[in-house]
């Protein structure tokens, strides 16, 4: 009798313990109420929309579903268009928005050509030196704070302007080809405290004009999200000539 009761209790716990189980790992797929944001369920308009607002898509589930039947990111780079289901994440106050500032070259700086020159440059409230690996998890986890400043990193790329000095500046008010760059440079490490960084571009570049550009990411690269509109830019770029 008892053992018999025993094994009842044993069976009933097994049970339970798998029903906890798996209900847990259901969970995970699952949006809960506590996260579901009003916000995303009205366009946004106004009665009064005389400044010309368009209306904002809206999703009774916080677009958990967005990509369905989509092309998935799933943390790989693609030259294709693809849709990413990960959420924003954390973001930080007004008071921890990134700002950027490039030290050198200054702007209208002439360097020479084909020799070693830095790229100098501080940021401000940004936790740096957190760098995933982006062929397998290229904007696969939202970003994150530490001590209120967004964790990431920073990515340094210059862009030819045009190629030579001439008295037709044609190409200087085109905007470059994203696609096409001559130095990208992705930055490890934490931040010197008291002179930022410094990121060598080695054996210099071509005779032309220029521009770098700093792109403050969160770890899994993604540009860092901010809390307002109206606020100064996060990143500085600055315009050069190599002589």
């Amino acid at each position: 009798m008892l053992k018999g009761y025993l094994l009842f209790l044993l069976t009933l716990l097994i049970s339970l313990s798998s029903a906890m189980g798996s209900g847990f790992k259901r969970s995970w797929a699952v949006l809960e109420s506590d996260n579901i944001q009003t916000a995303s369920q009205q366009d946004g308009l106004p009665s009064n929309n005389s400044v010309g607002y368009v209306p904002s898509a809206t999703d009774p589930a916080n677009f958990i579903n967005y990509c369905t039947r989509r092309v998935l990111t799933n943390g790989q780079f693609s030259s294709q268009s693809s849709c990413n289901g990960i959420v924003m994440g954390d973001i930080p106050s007004d008071k921890n928005m990134v700002s950027t500032i490039i030290t050198y070259p200054l702007p209208g700086q002439t360097v020479l050509a084909h020799k070693t020159f830095p790229i100098n440059f501080r940021t401000l409230n940004l936790a740096t030196g957190s760098v995933t690996n982006p062929n397998s998890t290229l904007y696969s986890a939202p970003q994150s704070l530490q001590g209120g400043n967004i964790v990431g990193h920073v990515h340094v790329t210059i862009q030819s302007l045009f190629d030579f000095r001439n008295d037709q500046l044609e190409g200087y008010g085109v905007p470059p080809d994203p696609a096409n760059f001559v130095f990208f440079k992705t930055v490890f490490g934490e931040e010197n405290a008291q002179n930022g960084y410094s990121v060598p571009v080695a054996d210099g570049l071509p005779i032309g004009f220029y521009r770098v550009c700093t792109m403050a990411a969160t770890s899994n690269h993604q540009p860092v999200v901010m809390p307002v509109v109206e606020r100064g830019a996060q990143d500085d770029c600055q315009k050069f000539e190599v002589i």
